[in-house]
């Protein structure tokens, strides 16, 4: 479930990223609707705060830049079964500074009672 909740809001973020409502907070930090800026929050890519906490359920996400990175490895004695390859995000997006709590998913359901997830 947590993941469908992060699903969730990458795809709203994304949206907005790519041109749905934002508004830019006194600083000129621009946030997107229905979060504001963290305490501390400063400019990262296209003038978003690099903070943000999510009004109704409190939820602080981090701004994920766009680049690109090495996901996995190729040691066979801590890498699992993930070999190691390049990533590129495209465009930057929140994700959650932490895991989902229950507490959290409980909010977030009573703050978006039409989500269906």
């Amino acid at each position: 479930m947590k993941w469908l909740l992060i699903g969730f809001w990458l795809s709203v973020v994304v949206g907005v990223l790519a041109g749905g409502n934002a508004s830019a907070v006194a600083d000129q930090l621009k946030v997107p609707s229905g979060c504001v800026a963290a305490d501390g929050s400063q400019a990262g890519p296209h003038g978003y705060a690099d903070r943000v906490i999510h009004e109704k359920t409190g939820i602080e996400m981090i701004l994920l830049p766009a680049g690109t990175f090495t996901m996995g490895t190729d040691d066979p004695i801590t890498g699992g079964n993930l070999t190691a390859h390049q990533v590129t995000i495209t465009r930057p997006f929140y994700v959650g500074k932490t895991e989902v709590t229950n507490g959290q998913y409980r909010r977030f359901i009573k703050a978006r009672p039409d989500y269906k997830g």
